[in-house]
């Protein structure tokens, strides 16, 4: 067999493989691990092959389609992968197949790999992009433990300063990754620090937690799983939130996440709340061109004890904000473009603030 595939790579996730090598071109059929959760959509994996053949494609073909969640038209997804020596790229534009018993499934093509290539359902999001955004911070970002995982792994809140008990600076308090598999949350968050620390002001202390799930992230899974409430994680973010609060008059905490599998209408904000929801304004004022959705601002009760929830139990004005995977209409997402909605998004806190 020419192919093999592996999800043994950091934040790696497949399942449900068929490498089908009869004929010209190989298809090669996946689905992701939904790891006990209810639905599943994050996919991660690498493609290897044990011969070169550079005028052959390889056929992609995500199967189930509707079992995942936020499922929609199919075209809304749009894989990224990975060869050596390249930076993650978009695919091009796949299309919907359909089974003689009525299922959807979704393929793209590769060109052959040689000798690899990595898939992926976004752009993957891990430690070692923290570890980029801090040196490249020149200082203005300390990296702390806050706690360990259930899996043992440390738990990195970045900070721009600590403040004494009871100065009473304003505050934000920002997170993503509550559910492991939203990477496009991690990417506005990435871009919001990276202004702040560009900016050189430190006009709020903001504390941050790029990778709240540091287990799920590592396993690949989608969705935080069933005991995140409960969990080792949730207990270290909420004594850290405390100390946070203890430290600052709180203004705002945000939550990073991401849509649905189906979702195209463009960013959107739930919140709970008269104040939270004056937030929502603000952020649609500010992604208005090109990136917010016509329906932006919705109300939501926050998860209990993930994402806003963990701040809305303490009385924290918190807002979530969901980006989609890869389209906002028929514009594709890339790095940059999180990156500018980060930055956008922290322009206006730093306007409301009026520094």
């Amino acid at each position: 067999m020419g192919l093999k595939v592996t999800s043994r790579i950091p934040a790696g996730n497949v399942c449900a493989v068929e490498v089908l090598e009869k004929g010209e071109e190989p298809e090669l059929r996946f689905s992701p691990n939904p790891h006990h959760c209810r639905q599943g959509l994050w996919f991660h994996f690498r493609i290897e092959a044990s011969e070169a053949r550079p005028d052959t494609r390889v056929k992609l073909v995500l199967k189930h389609f509707d079992t995942l969640y936020g499922a929609g038209e199919t075209g809304a997804i749009i894989p990224v992968y990975h060869r050596e020596g390249q930076g993650w790229l978009r695919m091009k534009h796949g299309r919907e197949e359909k089974g003689p018993d009525g299922q959807r499934h979704a393929s793209w093509y590769i060109r052959y790999p040689e000798p690899s290539v990595d898939v992926a359902l976004c752009y993957p999001y891990g430690p070692g992009e923290v570890r980029n955004l801090v040196s490249k911070s020149k200082g203005y970002w300390a990296s702390d433990e806050i706690g360990v995982s259930g899996g043992g792994r440390g738990i990195v809140r970045l900070s721009n300063m600590y403040q004494a008990m009871g100065e009473g600076q304003r505050g934000l308090y920002l997170v993503a990754r509550h559910h492991p598999g939203e990477t496009p949350g991690s990417w506005l968050l990435d871009g919001f620090l990276r202004h702040l620390s560009m900016t050189g002001k430190k006009s709020l202390m903001t504390w941050a937690v790029p990778l709240c799930d540091a287990d799920g992230v590592q396993r690949g899974r989608f969705r935080a799983h069933h005991a995140f409430a409960v969990s080792p994680e949730r207990s270290a973010l909420g004594d850290d939130v405390r100390r946070w609060r203890e430290r600052c008059q709180p203004l705002l905490a945000i939550s990073f996440e991401a849509a649905g599998a189906g979702d195209t209408q463009g960013l959107y904000c739930t919140a709970e709340g008269e104040a939270a929801a004056k937030w929502s304004n603000i952020f649609k004022d500010a992604l208005r061109t090109g990136f917010a959705a016509p329906e932006f601002c919705r109300s939501a009760e926050p998860e209990p004890g993930v994402g806003a929830g963990v701040f809305h139990e303490l009385g924290i004005t918190a807002v979530t904000l969901h980006a989609p995977y890869a389209l906002v209409g028929t514009s594709e997402l890339v790095q940059k473009d999180y990156r500018q909605i980060g930055k956008r998004l922290a322009e206006a806190v730093l306007r409301r603030n009026g520094k």
